[in-house]
């Protein structure tokens, strides 16, 4: 997070269309325009645990995220933006110093870890909107553990005259999450990684917007991936998910896309779909004068 500085490079961030009909014929047609035609006001601000207004505090970006187009970035609070009606909108404040962003009084609000840490509000634009961030000089942590739970073993026992053979076979599920990993195809225009170093080299230290759904198209977590991954956690191990990675159009302000390519696997079906313990790794490329 940063606090009154020179504006950085734009984060690598594009979003999903709001609604997922799970064909990309739906996505093209929901990203064209919002059904209102009408905008509003959304204004950004952000207080201190005592609710005295805190000016100066860097606004990461804020997304429509119905039509996958960046609204605004680089920019401090307070300050307002128009936003149209009835669209999924994304709004993401950064830490700076001994202030943590720690809720928000509009839409769901989450942690990142993007861009040394911040908060993000994902509401629905209903009409002229006050987001106010909450700031706190403390936070609360928590411990996430990789559980691996048993779930049948059989032992077999040989008995000769003077020995004893056991062996155990252990059948397990994975993690309690949903994991994915950002990896750039590798092409002279760019470096191998987006994270600062990777197994292949290294990078600019930048991540990939991801948005998770539910089986009705509800967004239900967002994140940021690189090569060491980002899991969706909380989940419920018998519904499938379906996790979207977003592009990245005119990133840095430049003239070049950075686009989802395929998946580990060679399928470039998007969302893509996924239960509770699965793995993807989604790769992306560059277009547009990337060099």
């Amino acid at each position: 997070m940063q606090f009154l500085r020179p504006l950085p490079l734009l984060a690598l961030l594009c979003l999903a269309v709001a609604s997922v009909f799970f064909n990309e014929t739906a996505h093209a047609d929901a990203a064209v325009t919002n059904l209102s035609g009408s905008t509003a006001t959304l204004s950004i601000s952000d207080v201190d645990s005592s609710g005295s207004a805190l000016d100066g505090f860097y606004i990461q970006s804020v997304i429509d995220v119905t039509t996958n187009t960046l609204l605004m970035s680089g920019t401090y609070t307070p300050q307002t933006v128009s936003i149209p009606v009835g669209d999924l909108i994304n709004a993401s404040l950064d830490d700076y110093g001994s202030y943590y962003v720690v809720g928000s009084n509009v839409g769901t609000f989450s942690r990142t870890t993007a861009n040394d840490g911040g908060g993000t509000a994902t509401f629905t634009a209903q009409g002229d909107t006050s987001l106010v961030f909450a700031m706190s000089n403390s936070i609360t942590t928590t411990t996430s553990t990789t559980s691996t739970t048993t779930i049948s073993t059989s032992t077999i026992t040989t008995t000769t005259s003077t020995t004893t053979v056991s062996s155990t076979t252990t059948t397990s599920i994975g993690s309690n999450g949903i994991t994915v990993t950002a990896n750039r195809v590798p092409a002279w225009y760019w470096e191998p990684c987006f994270a600062a170093k990777c197994r292949a080299g290294t990078g600019p230290g930048t991540t990939m917007y991801l948005v998770l759904y539910d089986s009705s198209g509800n967004a239900v977590q967002v994140g940021y991936a690189d090569e060491y991954g980002y899991t969706f956690t909380g989940l419920d191990p018998t519904q499938t998910y379906y996790v979207f990675p977003s592009n990245c159009n005119l990133c840095h302000g430049s003239s070049h896309n950075v686009v989802f390519s395929y998946w580990g696997d060679g399928s470039t079906v998007k969302p893509r779909a996924a239960t509770v313990g699965a793995t993807l790794d989604a790769w992306y490329s560059c277009t547009n004068s990337c060099a």
